[in-house]
């Protein structure tokens, strides 16, 4: 009898809620960046990962010469490598702030936009950075990654009324179904959060035009 077992497919990978960070963490992992060695550097890579959901491979070869100002913001465009499409992305005015308050400490001259002891930033070293803050902020070292702040990126966008074009193209996805690999809602939290904002009684009456004061 042939066996059938291989042509199975693996169920997909479920990415749980609890591999995001929270608002709180965030704030945790920006303080113990803010008492690092490269406070400015640190602050706004976490910064630009969250504010713009860059993969790793575009993050680590952007040039200084592609930030661009546009009053408080700023952004940069870039060839993606993962696809060779023009990509744009954008940065709002706190992160555009500490990512200038970097480039003021730079005295060489390397084109490179992220830079370390030992040269341009690599994939080694931002690893190594964010791990070194996550556990200086109480946070699991594994849980702190670059891939968790593009699904933040994802997830907080659409959380918060974005649409799905913009985010495509700001994030270089070709297609919902793969957004939607990223964008991760559905946890108690976020259910309790968005039933009182949009459920359909609770909208059109108060408790007290129930009961009374």
């Amino acid at each position: 009898m042939r066996d059938y077992s291989l042509a199975v497919k693996a169920p997909k990978k479920v990415i749980r809620w609890d591999e995001l960070l929270t608002s709180d963490e965030i704030k945790a992992l920006l303080a113990a960046a803010a008492q690092g060695k490269f406070p400015e550097r640190d602050q706004a890579i976490i910064l630009f990962l969250i504010d713009t959901g860059m993969r790793r491979g575009e993050f680590t070869l952007l040039r200084r010469d592609q930030v661009r100002a546009n009053g408080l913001r700023s952004y940069l465009q870039f060839i993606a490598p993962k696809t060779g499409n023009k990509r744009y992305c954008v940065l709002c005015p706190a992160t555009s702030q500490m990512l200038h308050a970097y480039l003021d400490t730079r005295t060489d001259s390397d084109p490179a936009l992220w830079y370390g002891e030992q040269g341009p930033f690599g994939y080694h070293a931002l690893y190594r950075m964010l791990r070194r803050h996550a556990k200086r902020a109480g946070i699991e070292e594994y849980r702190v990654h670059p891939h968790v702040f593009r699904k933040i990126f994802a997830t907080w966008w659409i959380k918060r009324g974005g649409d799905e074009q913009r985010l495509m193209a700001l994030g270089g996805w070709n297609g919902p179904e793969m957004l939607r690999i990223y964008v991760q809602l559905g946890n108690l939290d976020d259910l309790l959060e968005g039933h009182e904002a949009y459920s359909p009684v609770g909208n059109l009456l108060d408790v007290g035009d129930l009961f009374g004061d």
